[in-house]
Order: C-alpha cells, then structure tokens, then sequence
C-alpha cells in the first residue's frame, strides 16, 4: 500500500487474512480496521459487474471517500506494522 501497488481497501482486504495467520488482528489498526468494516461486504469481480452503474458508482464514492478521510492514519498505522513486522523477525533470528 506504501508503495502504491494497490489501493487502501484492497490492501485492508489482503492484509487481514495475512495478519490471522500471524495471530495479530487488524483491529489492532484502528484506521485500517476502519476502512476494513467499510468495503469487507461491498461486491468484486463478477459481484460487482453485475450492479447497477449508479450502485457501482454510490459505492466507489463509499469507499473513496473513506480512504481520503483515512489515508494520512493508514500510512502511520504501516509504518507501524512494518516495524512490528521487523522485530519480529529479530526474533525470530
């Protein structure tokens, strides 16, 4: 997400199931979990090419809208857990 190979609520949505592995929970992030709980239910793929044009776009404005107000706290929140992710693979070592 730092680097901008995807967006905020794709990130959101690939990095929880990562961090339940990991035994750590997304809610621990406050923002991210935030924008999670928003788009976790909107429709993909096929799901969402079968809405309707004005449906497809009232949730883009959802979401969009969630990430602005977010964004600057989803950055702080990675460096954070970049850094989690360092100690623990200190840890590990």
């Amino acid at each position: 997400m730092l680097a901008e190979q995807c967006g905020f609520s794709e990130g959101v949505l690939r990095l929880k199931p990562l961090l339940d592995v990991l035994g750590k929970k997304l809610s621990q992030y406050p923002a991210m979990w935030s924008l999670y709980q928003v788009v976790e239910s909107m429709p993909i793929l096929e799901a969402r090419k079968e809405l309707k044009r004005n449906e497809r776009m009232r949730l883009d404005l959802e979401r969009e809208s969630k990430e602005a107000e977010l964004s600057e706290q989803i950055k702080q929140e990675l460096h954070q857990l970049l850094s989690e992710i360092e100690q623990f693979k200190q840890e590990l070592k």
